[in-house]
């Protein structure tokens, strides 16, 4: 039986050291998973994510984990402790297929603005991480400024009622946009058992005419879809800028420089 993709996010979690490796009866498939996780240490090593193989240029449907590098090179030429094995085995003690693939340096962009407030630009609270404005949404009838949780709540740190500063402290910004008006508090049990990374706050009074609410390229009415292997996309964020691309590969782990 194939992997399921849960299975595939479980075993990215535990290469990640966000999840326990398995134990006792599986402790042989431990061992396989603890050496590819002191592999992704190296800097070498860029990422990891579910994706379709690669054979010869060409994609086949047997989905399983794929490890992104800097520079791909000749097994040859690698030491034995960086090769990444052709199968890995699951939680669940199923054959997972691994393929490696060449990214170059991965770096994040900046993707600023002083004004208008809008989708897919910087923004965040002074004191958490800057990252990237999802959406101007409508509650109980007051526009609200939608991004992550770690975003505006820094971390869990922050209270309702906060500043939320366009741009974020990260890029310079100081003028307020907002004020932390709910979020949804993580639960950092082993495995970090979250559904959930949200956070809303209340549109500043004095930018109420500083706001493009429309959804960069897109056209209303709008809906959602769950992001898919092969689907055409249009991403615009603060640290990814404006890209055109096919999803290829999800529930990726990613080291920036």
């Amino acid at each position: 039986m194939k992997p399921s993709r849960r299975a595939l996010s479980q075993t990215i979690a535990m290469l990640a050291g966000d999840r326990e490796l398995p134990t006792d009866q599986r402790a042989s498939i431990s061992a396989v998973l603890e050496s590819v996780r002191s592999q992704l240490s190296d800097r070498s090593i860029r990422g990891v994510a579910i994706a379709r193989k690669q054979v010869s240029g060409d994609i086949i449907d047997d989905v399983g984990l794929v490890f992104f590098v800097e520079t791909k090179q000749p097994r040859a030429a690698l030491d034995a402790r960086l090769l990444i094995p052709p199968v890995l085995i699951d939680p669940y003690g199923r054959s997972i297929l691994t393929d490696v693939r060449q990214v170059g340096d991965v770096m994040a962009q900046a993707n600023v603005a002083a004004s208008p407030i809008r989708s897919g630009f910087s923004i965040g609270h002074p004191l958490g991480r800057t990252g990237t404005l999802a959406a101007i949404v409508w509650r109980a009838g007051r526009p609200h400024l939608l991004s992550a949780q770690h975003v505006f709540s820094a971390d869990d740190r922050a209270a309702k009622g906060d500043a939320i500063v366009y741009p974020g402290a990260t890029d310079g910004g100081t003028r307020i946009a907002g004020a932390l008006a709910s979020f949804a508090s993580f639960d950092r049990a082993p495995g970090f058992p979250n559904t959930v990374d949200a956070a809303l706050a209340a549109l500043d009074e004095s930018r109420l005419g500083d706001v493009d609410p429309v959804i960069p390229g897109t056209n209303p009415p709008l809906s959602t879809a769950k992001p898919a292997i092969g689907m055409r996309v249009r991403l615009i964020g603060r640290s990814s800028g404006e890209t055109r691309s096919i999803i290829k590969s999800v529930n990726a782990l990613i080291r920036l420089r």
